[in-house]
């Protein structure tokens, strides 16, 4: 038997918080949203996944608030990311130059940030769960009827 991997870990934690006949837009942070999407469909997602903010040329606030462009009111989005500052600083990371990207994400970023980001996005109901894999976390939140509050 192998070892779960990080997508299959993602795969069962966001299934469990899904209902089988919701559209899902699933987006790597390296993909991009606008990487072989059908633009017509903006809105009309009951759920967007992303996986790793850090992955991306984007910050994680503008990833998240293109999620929100994706999701339906009332949709729910999914970030799938290290939210351990503790863990990295007491690793001795640092966000200095030379640190990678990833690295300087994994610490910079706590739950109060990503739960701030949703909200001015326009998602309510911030949530967070862990998953078998320490590292890793799943924060959940669902699209207000109101849209971007920046």
């Amino acid at each position: 038997m192998h070892e779960p991997t990080r997508g299959d870990v993602v795969s069962r934690a966001i299934s469990a918080m899904l209902r089988p006949d919701d559209h899902v837009l699933r987006v790597a942070g390296d993909q991009g949203f606008d990487d072989g999407v059908d633009p017509s469909l903006l809105g009309t997602f009951d759920g967007v996944v992303i996986d790793r903010t850090d992955a991306s040329n984007l910050e994680p606030a503008e990833t998240i608030r293109r999620a929100a462009s994706w999701c339906r009111p009332g949709g729910r989005v999914f970030v799938a990311d290290t939210v351990d500052t503790f863990a990295a600083r007491k690793r001795g990371l640092d966000t200095s130059a030379g640190t990678s990207p990833g690295d300087a994400c994994r610490q910079a970023h706590t739950f109060a940030d990503y739960a701030r980001w949703l909200e001015r996005a326009g998602f309510s109901d911030v949530d967070l769960t862990t998953t078998e894999l320490v590292e890793l976390s799943i924060i959940s939140a669902t699209l207000d009827n109101k849209g971007d509050k920046r």
